[in-house]
């Protein structure tokens, strides 16, 4: 999706009818994200009351969870915001754009690009599921079979 936002209204992708697609197929995936970013605020929320009635919290876990909530808060506010934009453009002249109101849709556009694109990589990162494990592969040659050590990595 990242590759759409940067190339909304550039290069071959110009015309009304195409701007028109991007911006709708854009307007959707934000709007998923924005109903994603909800059920993990909501849940966020549920999750810091639980932890203010429990005494045995510390203050780092309450402060981490305080700043995941501010983060999801600003998010879906900037999603909105991006949201609010692209339903400005699309409703310049009504059904759609047309050949005469692209060349003012074109500022428009170019800060839709960079707004959405930050979104989009903000609700990415709060949005994705933190690893749980972590797998090693130990390998060493075949002197060492009866051996076994681990290289440091940094």
């Amino acid at each position: 999706m990242l590759s759409k936002i940067a190339l909304l209204g550039l290069g071959g992708r110009r015309t009304p009818q195409l701007i028109t697609e991007d911006l709708q197929a854009v307007y959707r995936y934000i709007e998923q994200m924005m109903t994603d970013l909800h059920a993990q605020l909501t849940d966020k929320e549920k999750q810091l009351n639980k932890k203010k009635k429990s005494t045995k919290e510390t203050d780092k876990s309450l402060t981490a969870l305080l700043w995941t909530i501010r983060d999801l808060e600003e998010t879906v506010a900037s999603s909105s915001k991006v949201l609010q934009a692209i339903t400005t453009i699309m409703s310049m002249s009504g059904l759609g754009l047309c050949s005469h109101t692209v060349g003012s849709v074109t500022n428009e556009l170019t800060s839709i690009r960079k707004t959405a694109s930050e979104v989009v990589k903000d609700a990415t990162r709060l949005l994705r599921i933190p690893a749980t494990h972590a797998m090693v592969f130990m390998v060493s040659p075949e002197k060492r079979n009866h051996k076994s050590y681990a290289t440091p990595v940094q």
